[in-house]
């Protein structure tokens, strides 16, 4: 037995076919109300544009990336109508998400329904991967809803890879009394497991970190798990784990502590070598989270610095990256408050996803701007949305 599934097992002790015209919004209610919902439709009528040949594999994992939209926007019924139009292994992963998420806000017989869709749609035959990843996430929903029985029949033989679709939602139904032998579990398996258990038991720290609130003894004693045990994982894995942490700390109010957090995150940026779109992504993450430390003025510069970066380094930016700087800018701003800028760069990102003369990004970045606009709460305005439309219905060959 894999050393993170022996972890789940002690954790657990405690507790349509592709052309099928997918509904929609009309286009006059969509004109006139540029919503979130309708921003996060046009995203999916983007990816879902492209064709079966060669593209079915793309077109399904973009297809899930906005149902994940969905989900962190509430909109649960639109996801689940999203998810029932995959038509790979991804439709089960996607519809089990649903499912945890309905269980999550207490919304029991709709999850339980959307669960029994989920095991329905499990497709026989796919990669061994695909299948373990699929069970997770079906085992996670199950464990919100109590189905000890059904996590273990579903994660028996899943491996380190997998399992942690599981250890964060048992992370997050921890009470304080669990803290201490979860976080023991946790550290025998950072020390002892591969990169997939390192990663995973990592990333289930910071959810217990969650767990500890106030009690700050406990929340060092993560810390210090996290950022000694980290070595192995890749830089942007270490800043992301930071910001996660500061996050915590933002929502009970330790602002001191989070701004800590986010300087050692600004130091992996800063004094190693990024190419230039990733170092923009970062620093905008970073001063996003600033300005919910109280770090206004700092967060304002740095998104100065970046947004100027970003026009020294254009050229030399590959067309396919560069909107998704512009995104991770725009969502900073839109977080400050600064709305007409962030549109202003919206309107830049979309620009710059329509560059390339294949559909194929055009359609992914199309779809990743309006699903971070719906994500961040900026509403853009009936030109700006025109434009979005006219991009989703320019998307044709080549793909």
């Amino acid at each position: 037995m894999h050393l993170a599934c022996l972890t789940l097992v002690l954790f657990t002790h405690d507790a349509p076919s592709a052309s099928t015209p997918i509904p929609s919004q009309s286009s006059a209610q969509v004109a006139t109300a540029p919503t979130r919902e309708a921003l996060v439709e046009l995203g999916f009528a983007a990816v879902s544009a492209m064709p079966d040949v060669p593209h079915a594999r793309n077109r399904c994992r973009a297809q899930e990336s906005v149902v994940q939209a969905a989900l962190e926007l509430d909109l649960p019924s639109q996801a689940e109508r999203m998810a029932l139009a995959i038509t790979d292994w991804r439709r089960a992963q996607a519809l089990a998400d649903v499912a945890l998420h309905q269980a999550r806000l207490a919304r029991t017989d709709d999850a339980r329904r959307v669960l029994a869709l989920a095991e329905a749609s499990l497709v026989p035959g796919t990669q061994e991967w695909h299948d373990e990843r699929v069970r997770a996430h079906l085992a996670a929903a199950h464990h919100w809803l109590g189905n000890a029985d059904a996590v273990a029949r579903l994660t028996q033989g899943v491996g380190e890879a997998e399992i942690g679709a599981v250890q964060v939602v048992v992370a997050s139904q921890s009470s304080i009394e669990q803290f201490d032998g979860r976080l023991e579990l946790l550290r025998a398996t950072a020390k002892n497991g591969g990169f997939d258990a390192l990663k995973c038991s990592l990333e289930t720290a910071v959810e217990l970190h969650r767990v500890a609130g106030a009690d700050s003894e406990r929340r060092e004693k993560i810390e210090f798990l996290v950022k000694s045990s980290w070595e192995k994982l890749p830089l942007d894995v270490r800043t992301g784990l930071l910001r996660r942490l500061a996050e915590n700390l933002i929502a009970i109010d330790d602002r001191s502590g989070a701004e800590r957090q986010l300087d050692e995150a600004q130091a992996l940026v800063d004094n190693n070598h990024w190419v230039a779109e990733d170092h923009i992504v970062q620093i905008a993450a970073i001063a996003r989270l600033r300005h919910a430390a109280g770090q206004s003025d700092r967060a304002q510069r740095d998104i100065a610095g970046v947004l100027g970066l970003f026009e020294r380094e254009r050229e030399r930016i590959v067309d396919i990256y560069r909107a998704g700087a512009l995104r991770a800018v725009a969502e900073a701003q839109q977080s400050m408050g600064e709305s007409s800028a962030a549109l202003a760069t919206f309107g830049r990102a979309l620009d710059e996803g329509l560059v390339n003369p294949n559909s194929r990004p055009r359609a992914d970045d199309l779809a990743a701007t309006a699903c971070a606009m719906a994500r961040c709460g900026a509403r853009p305005d009936a030109a700006l949305f025109q434009r979005m439309q006219l991009a989703r219905a320019s998307l044709g060959e080549p793909w």
